[in-house]
């Protein structure tokens, strides 16, 4: 009879961790088919200061030293203060990837939201709160075309990723 118990204790065990397994590599498949889709693309954004084109963001350059690495920045008396990329058609979003100005004002990132925009109007993605140099926000792999990021105050952006598939 302990044999037995023992024996399906182990099986249970051993069912638990396939089933982890299984997720792990589920998720592993789903993120491996993830690539980034924002290099180079076309954005718009709202006026820009201190030459700060919004191109500078989609370049690949994640450095983060504004006068060196290049970064968008927005015009302080801009409202509001928004920057949009154009991924050229609809893909499943599966993160953004935001890295911060490293040189100087690292608080304005601070507040940021992102959004995606589906068949269904735009959906928020996630904020930043707690800036970091680089900021990831999940998008639950929605589909979308257009990815944008918008904030009240001053926003700089030295590069937005957008990955999905």
């Amino acid at each position: 009879k302990k044999k037995k118990k023992k024996r399906n204790q182990f099986n249970m065990l051993t069912r638990v961790i396939l089933s982890v397994l299984v997720a792990v590599l589920l998720f592993n498949a789903i993120e491996g088919k993830s690539r980034l889709l924002s290099q180079n693309k076309h954005v718009t954004s709202s006026a820009v200061g201190w030459n700060g084109h919004a191109k500078y963001a989609v370049d690949g350059n994640t450095g983060g030293t504004y006068f060196k690495d290049w970064c968008y920045h927005s015009q302080e008396n801009a409202s509001p203060k928004f920057f949009t990329i154009d991924l050229g058609r609809a893909y499943n979003i599966n993160k953004v990837v935001i890295h911060n100005r490293v040189d100087c004002c690292v608080g304005r990132l601070n507040g940021a939201t992102v959004y995606v925009h589906t068949a269904t109007g735009e959906h928020q993605c996630g904020q930043i709160i707690n800036q970091h140099k680089t900021n990831a926000v999940g998008c639950a792999n929605q589909k979308s075309r257009y990815v944008t990021v918008r904030k009240a105050g001053t926003l700089t952006l030295c590069e937005v990723q957008v990955y999905g598939h």
